[in-house]
């Protein structure tokens, strides 16, 4: 698609290299990201997430898998696997509630 749009544009398409661009090649700016993914959002009629919210939601979903921490710190790009053990994975309602379970077991 980036091939037609260059052609058409010659001189004037901007070669930033970047993914997110508009249709000359400059970059999206964070906003018109944001703006595009709320619209898809209430045009499916799903929950609002803001789009950083993703990466929230990634990361507990490969925790509550069974993912090892250090593989999604690797995968969402993080240097420091405390920023992911403290922040990205959350425990789900249902992972406490097994632990508690196993603690209950534990004590009968």
């Amino acid at each position: 698609m980036r091939a037609k749009e260059k052609a058409f544009l010659g001189a004037a398409y901007v070669d930033s290299r970047y993914v997110c661009v508009g249709p000359d090649g400059a970059p999206l700016t964070p906003n018109a990201v944001s703006m595009h993914f709320r619209r898809m959002i209430r045009k499916n009629g799903l929950p609002y997430i803001r789009f950083h919210g993703l990466r929230y939601s990634v990361a507990t979903l490969l925790h509550s898998a069974g993912r090892d921490i250090q593989d999604i710190q690797g995968w969402l790009g993080r240097s420091d696997i405390s920023i992911t053990a403290n922040i990205y994975s959350h425990f789900l309602y249902s992972a406490k509630r097994d632990m508690a379970d196993s603690i209950d077991a534990a004590l009968r």
